[in-house]
């Protein structure tokens, strides 16, 4: 067996990156556009070797872990991905939609048991609001929450398509506006 490694600065140099890994390893804070060059860049390499530079200043070579629950507020989907087993249209008989209340007597059976942080998923669903998210964050709020994948971010986009790069900054901005950081 052949142990190959490589050194991670032959990836950021060929990168259009690599003025954000220059910026990270000068230990200059990242601004909102080059966050969202690093969201919408397909150069995973780039953005392994700025992720492990940023924790590596961050913490050095340690690794933790953490005792998480998932926790589904609902399974409707507006999407029929076929790699998905979990989402359900509003017509199956399986489907659901948990009330906030629910999500809380979730978290709290789960904190009985030691979790440390929740994991919010569902799908797109097709007509909860986005102030439905709201409560549900103001609700679990004493908690350590771990943010929903980019396909969850509170869908409250008219069109049925993914939220687009705007839409996602626009939702973002609404929760730090209301105290969510």
């Amino acid at each position: 067996m052949v142990l190959l490694i490589v050194n991670r600065d032959l990836f950021v140099e060929r990168s259009e990156l690599r003025d954000l890994y220059h910026k990270v390893a000068a230990g200059e804070r990242i601004t909102e556009a080059d966050a969202l060059r690093l969201f919408e860049s397909t150069d995973l390499n780039a953005l392994g070797a700025i992720a492990d530079l940023a924790r590596q200043r961050k913490v050095g070579n340690r690794a933790s872990y953490i005792v998480n629950r998932y926790l589904n507020y609902s399974n409707y989907c507006i999407l029929s991905c076929q790699f998905c087993s979990f989402a359900r249209k509003k017509r199956d008989a399986d489907g659901f939609e948990l009330t906030i209340p629910q999500m809380v007597e979730k978290a709290r059976e789960a904190l009985k048991l030691g979790i440390t942080e929740l994991h919010i998923v569902g799908g797109l669903h097709p007509s909860l609001p986005f102030s439905y998210y709201l409560d549900m964050l103001n609700a679990l709020r004493a908690l350590n929450l771990r943010s929903s994948r980019r396909e969850e971010a509170p869908y409250n986009n008219p069109k049925p398509q993914i939220p687009s790069p705007r839409i996602v900054r626009a939702s973002c901005r609404r929760l730090l506006h209301r105290g969510f950081n």
